[in-house]
């Protein structure tokens, strides 16, 4: 990855909240959760906290929202709905990287937590 990126988030006194969300029933949060672990440290993040959980209980063992959940597109609007605090990022393919990588970029420099720099 030739481009820099430094993470800006609305809070600075502790780290980044991360779930990764299951919703149809397979356990897709712990694969999602490895995915989004290599895709932060290949950002150069390493301040983060990504647990997985599932739908019934979205926020897992969090007493509030988390502050990013990665998910498979599956009924997204509706989780967001439930969650309107949290990023959404929409896991296409959890067998691509790239794509993974690309989408959170996308995400997070679109909510202005993201910032490229030289």
């Amino acid at each position: 990855m030739d481009k820099k990126y430094i993470v800006d988030p609305p809070f600075s006194r502790r780290p980044v909240t991360i779930n990764t969300l299951c919703v149809v029933g397979v356990c897709t949060c712990i694969l999602i959760k490895i995915a989004v672990e290599k895709t932060f440290k290949a950002l150069g993040f390493t301040d983060i906290d990504v647990a997985p959980s599932v739908e019934d209980n979205p926020r897992g063992s969090r007493s509030t929202d988390p502050d990013i959940c990665f998910l498979e597109g599956l009924r997204l609007e509706e989780i967001q709905g439930r969650m309107p605090n949290t990023l959404l990022v929409e896991i296409k393919d959890l067998g691509n990287h790239e794509s993974i990588m690309e989408e959170t970029i996308k995400v997070l420099s679109e909510a202005g937590w993201l910032k490229e720099v030289d």
